[in-house]
């Protein structure tokens, strides 16, 4: 059994979204009736807090469309929070970043999905969006947030991965987070690359990681930690200590949606409470689903017997994904790829 000290918790404080990103897990555009109120929202961050909570996720749909974003941010580093803004930055203006920054907002992370308008703005389906969020990440950067960059991987900007990952540190990003496409939301088969394809991005990411000081995760790609374990690069400690395991899903990390519903993980359509419901806390404690996620002798098929199932665990939303069942074998599996 895993512990279940709650590290990091994504709030999805709106399904309302100004882009119409093809991979979006949510199928954000229009608010969803009967989001969460200023209230409520005050009383899930007290609850996340009392659950030992560390770090406050405030995503969306795109957060900032939500007028008492501040007001909640402020909050909820007010309790000793670490608050978060997920956003796609194309709201972020000087005068924006700089209420970031007096939120109490630490890292701001943005999708960027192109080093090229013409790559971004293809994923996102807005002209112009690409330059709007570029200036957001550098006014975040100007007035002293740190930014991390968000990039999911797609047919449609796979070859492109490692000049964006190079862009966005000249830009003076200190995080990346390389996200595996999972087919929920908007996001489909369609536009994601073979395991083989992703398999082989992954190890130009180790190479340029281990020559680089940025911070590299590859997420919803467990298996990452099974290779950097077997290969001890330079960047070993220093990534695990941040990110100490793969699949996180329920374990060390919650998802609640813009109406209080509380998913292991956003990619992982299995409700297990509600917030109007039931206490975030018991919801986090009590449930059987994320009992089970926490257990890893429960797991299933190749992920069962693999020796690194404690380090990696498999992408549970793949394996619900694809096999209805959360302790199935992750068919997205690459570890023969990488040859330990």
């Amino acid at each position: 059994m895993k512990s279940i000290n709650l590290n990091l918790t994504s709030w999805g404080v709106t399904n309302a979204c100004n882009l119409s990103c093809i991979y979006c897990y949510r199928d954000a555009g229009e608010r969803a009736l009967r989001e969460l109120t200023t209230e409520e929202g005050k009383k899930l961050l007290r609850d996340i807090k009392l659950s030992g909570a560390k770090m406050v996720v405030l995503t969306g749909g795109e957060p900032l469309l939500r007028e008492d974003i501040f007001e909640l941010a402020k909050y909820g580093s007010s309790l000793g929070l670490i608050m978060l803004l997920a956003t796609n930055g194309t709201l972020i203006s000087r005068d924006i970043a700089l209420r970031v920054k007096e939120s109490g907002i630490k890292i701001v992370s943005v999708n960027l999905n192109g080093s090229k308008p013409e790559i971004h703005d293809g994923i996102t389906k807005v002209k112009g969006s690409f330059k709007r969020t570029l200036n957001g990440i550098r006014y975040c950067i100007e007035e002293g947030v740190g930014v991390q960059a968000n990039i999911t991987v797609t047919k449609l900007n796979y070859h492109d991965v490692l000049d964006l990952i190079k862009f966005v540190e000249s830009l003076g990003v200190k995080f990346v987070h390389v996200f595996s496409l999972i087919p929920v939301g908007r996001g489909s088969d369609d536009v994601s690359i073979p395991p083989s394809s992703f398999a082989e991005l992954l190890k130009k990411i180790y190479e340029y990681q281990n020559g680089s000081d940025l911070l590299i995760k590859p997420t919803c790609s467990p298996y990452y930690w099974a290779y950097i374990v077997e290969r001890k690069p330079r960047f070993l400690e220093t990534f695990l200590r941040r990110y100490p395991t793969g699949c996180t899903a329920g374990v060390s990390y919650i998802y609640i949606s813009p109406i209080g519903d509380v998913y292991p993980c956003p990619y992982l359509p299995v409700k297990v409470g509600n917030v109007r419901e039931k206490p975030f806390t018991e919801i986090w404690k009590g449930s059987d689903v994320l009992m089970k996620l926490r257990s890893r002798d429960e797991l299933k098929g190749r992920c069962g017997s693999c020796i690194y199932r404690d380090v990696c665990g498999g992408c549970r939303a793949k394996a619900y994904v694809y096999y209805k069942d959360i302790m199935a074998e992750d068919p997205s599996c690459i570890l023969e790829e990488f040859k330990l």
